[in-house]
């Protein structure tokens, strides 16, 4: 007997992640499967057996945002009920969802919400208000979203109509108010949108608690500036990833799932960050949204000095970089906050790790002159580690258990930075073969030294792909292989795909390994002792080389590498970090992102690991550096190593432009 069961996801900012997925769903879906949008809902009609119905769901509720998802508790029988209207679904109250022949099923985002939705309904009250962490709360009688908890304090949302838009003013009564209620310690909810995404963020005991929903970018003015005794709420772009509330994770290990949670946690500590910081800090924020660009920014500042750039995308999560930090800036501050970053970051030299961009960018738009060997900027470790992957985070955000993980510390291999709530530990997993900076040849050269297997290794990859080796020889560039990103360089150079090292090198090598077909590649050799966490690039450019002449495909050779590097990373963080800290942990970069990563954690035990699966193909993360120097429609964009300092300036003026 078939089955029908329709799917409505409520939001005004519908986002195209979840659109193209109900499209692909509709495409791909082995049963009937209809499609429509109808003021601002968009519903999904699904017909098949109550299996596949029921994996259907579980797979919306794996793929969508929970908080944006929706769905009536029964599965009708198509054959007694055609499924509700579709013209005709807002406002009007649903078919009894206990109708005789149906069956029930616990689908996402929340069964409980929804059992208990059916029992108000069957008891025919017209409301139903239940707060969920989860999934927010749902009304049975008319399908709205409902969520009032006590101290809520309303801020009208920006319609998309210019001549609708609230009076600026009557907005920053409406902050000032929101501003004093969280002095005084009330607990505050502020929803700025109709929108049905929000943030919940619950931080440590004493602290304030800042609830914040997100609103469509451009309902939004293009230049929104609040005043510096006022706080302006942080509402910049659609989420993509489902949302937890930060005290799930830090449960007992004895109640934590077996299966990954999705959590937007980069996301979260920005909002976070700023609300804590709410009953100490005077925080002004400028929020820009071009209507030629699609990545919303907003510049904050502090009373101390602070300069933060914060940069989104509306198919990832948000960025947040301290762009600065004054002279004489206490450590306290800094103990309690980093930043956290999401994408590989392109502004910094990978060579020299020279943050003067990012410093001439701040010196250009506070006033404030470059940082020095006596006015430092980046705090030390971060020179180099910005020129790769980088992840720190503020500790109180998940109760002082959570490090960050950088791949791009040249000459010295991993670095774990965990915290504990009272001081910081660096842990280096060393990569004693990295040494100095070498040229493509002179890494060869030291691969053919391993044994004579290698050497005839080299010998037949010349003969066999005389184009490639060629220009390895050519390559006078020098390669720090300690640096994710002269890696990836060397790595794709020796797949053929790729003629030199490069700022995406990074971002080009994970999307050919989300190309390959997964359980199906090489594992790389990458240290002759199992037990050592550090990886040797010399045997993992030799198992490339050897691969690549077996006739593997880049795509297969780029996942491999990935997944052993993986593996080998979670050795390193269990043998340095499980001694000393909580497993209660979450990391946050494009490669933890990556499902191989997650798997490598799982095979060593790190089943309390919490990662944030995209879901978004990997191919669609830019890079940083696109993010946050995202040139004007009539600049120049910036080239990839810099040039003479007055034009590197006129360079980075020009970039800037869009935020006047």
């Amino acid at each position: 007997m078939g089955h029908r069961i329709r799917f409505f996801f409520r939001t005004r900012c519908l986002n195209s992640v979840l659109y193209d997925f109900l499209a692909r769903a509709q495409a791909e879906s082995e049963h009937a499967v209809e499609l429509a949008r109808n003021h601002g809902e968009t519903n999904l009609l699904a017909t098949g057996n109550e299996k596949e119905l029921a994996e259907l769901a579980e797979t919306l509720g794996q793929e969508i945002p929970l908080s944006i998802f929706l769905s009536q508790s029964g599965i009708l029988p198509a054959d007694q009920e055609s499924g509700p209207d579709l013209g005709n679904l807002v406002g009007q109250p649903p078919e009894n969802p206990l109708a005789p022949g149906t069956t029930k099923v616990a689908l996402p985002p929340c069964p409980r919400c929804l059992r208990l939705a059916e029992e108000h309904f069957l008891a025919g009250r017209a409301e139903f208000n239940h707060r969920c962490r989860i999934c927010l709360a749902v009304d049975s009688a008319n399908q709205q979203l409902v969520f009032t908890p006590p101290g809520t304090l309303e801020v009208q949302s920006c319609p998309t109509a210019d001549h609708d838009r609230p009076d600026p003013r009557q907005q920053h009564a409406l902050l000032a108010k929101a501003a004093d209620l969280l002095a005084q310690g009330r607990q505050l909810t502020i929803i700025t949108s109709a929108g049905s995404t929000t943030a919940s963020l619950q931080p440590p005991a004493g602290r304030h608690q800042l609830q914040v929903q997100v609103t469509d970018p451009q309902s939004l003015p293009d230049h929104w500036l609040c005043g510096d005794d006022q706080l302006l709420l942080l509402a910049a772009w659609e989420k993509p990833l489902v949302m937890l509330h930060p005290s799930d994770l830090t449960r007992e290990k004895h109640r934590l799932p077996d299966t990954p949670l999705p959590v937007g946690l980069a996301d979260d500590l920005c909002l976070w960050y700023l609300g804590r910081h709410l009953q100490e800090l005077s925080v002004s924020l400028l929020f820009l949204a071009p209507q030629q660009q699609k990545q919303p920014r907003a510049l904050i500042h502090t009373e101390h000095g602070e300069c933060w750039l914060l940069t989104g995308h509306r198919a990832i999560m948000p960025l947040l970089v301290r762009l600065n930090r004054p002279p004489g800036h206490n450590r306290r501050a800094e103990q309690n906050g980093y930043c956290a970053t999401t994408s590989p970051c392109s502004s910094i030299s990978p060579a020299t790790g020279n943050d003067a961009t990012l410093n001439d960018a701040v010196a250009l738009l506070a006033q404030r002159q470059p940082a020095t060997d006596d006015q430092p900027g980046f705090p030390a470790r971060h020179h180099q580690a910005f020129a790769g992957f980088l992840a720190t985070t503020p500790s109180e955000a998940v109760g002082g258990r959570v490090f960050g993980i950088s791949l791009a510390l040249p000459a010295a291999g991993v670095a774990l930075l965990a915290t504990d709530g009272r001081g910081e530990q660096e842990i280096i997993i060393p990569a004693p073969t990295a040494g100095q900076p070498l040229t493509a040849a002179g890494i060869i050269a030291q691969i053919a030294e391993l044994d004579p297997q290698a050497q005839r290794l080299i010998t037949n990859f010349a003969h066999r792909y005389p184009d490639r080796w060629q220009a390895l020889q050519e390559l006078d560039q020098p390669l720090q292989v300690a640096a994710l990103g002269d890696l990836c360089s060397l790595l794709l150079l020796l797949c053929g795909q790729q003629a030199g090292p490069d700022h995406s090198a990074p971002q080009h090598f994970l999307d050919l390994a989300a190309r390959a077909t997964p359980g199906r590649s090489p594992q790389l050799e990458m240290t002759r002792e199992d037990d050592q966490p550090a990886f040797d690039h010399r045997l993992l450019c030799r198992s490339a080389m050897s691969y690549t002449l077996a006739g593997a495909t880049p795509a297969a050779i780029c996942r491999g590498v990935l997944e052993s590097l993986a593996e080998r990373l979670a050795r390193g963080i269990w043998a340095h970090a499980e001694p000393a800290f909580s497993p209660q942990v979450a990391l946050c970069t494009p490669l933890c992102l990556h499902p191989a990563f997650f798997q490598a954690i799982r095979r060593q035990g790190g089943k309390d690991f919490l990662l944030a699966p995209p879901p978004v193909p990997l191919a669609s993360l830019p890079a940083i550096g696109r993010l946050l120097h995202s040139p004007a429609p009539d600049a120049q964009p910036l080239p990839a190593t810099a040039p003479a300092d007055k034009e590197r300036r006129a360079l980075i003026k020009n970039a800037l432009d869009v935020f006047k």
